[in-house]
């Protein structure tokens, strides 16, 4: 496991102000069935295939359909970024909503 992909992981029980924060446990849970840490390691096996096989860069327009909470979008910001090239979506305005005061 990378140092970023453990940062990501960390911030679910530590404090990470250069981090997104967290909609509360039930909201995770809504959307995932999960939370906090155990919402997150879902995502660590999807994030590693993507890196073993695309070069994700700053240049890439990159489109997280179903986005959710941004649950597996924050493992991308550290290489995306939050520019004009990072598109979330999802069909639910609350989950949106809960992207952007994340």
């Amino acid at each position: 496991m990378d140092a970023w992909t453990s940062k990501v992981l960390a911030s679910a029980t530590e404090n990470s102000p250069d981090m997104p924060g967290f909609p509360p446990a039930a909201v995770q849970e809504r959307f995932v069935g999960r939370s906090g840490a155990a919402a997150l390691e879902m995502v660590v096996p999807f994030y590693e295939l993507i890196n073993r096989h695309m070069s994700v860069t700053e240049q890439c327009n990159v489109v997280d359909f179903g986005a959710g909470w941004g649950r597996i979008a924050r493992f991308f910001q550290n290489r995306i970024g939050a520019g004009t090239n990072f598109h979330l979506a999802d069909v639910d305005p609350d989950a949106l909503e809960w992207c952007r005061s994340s």
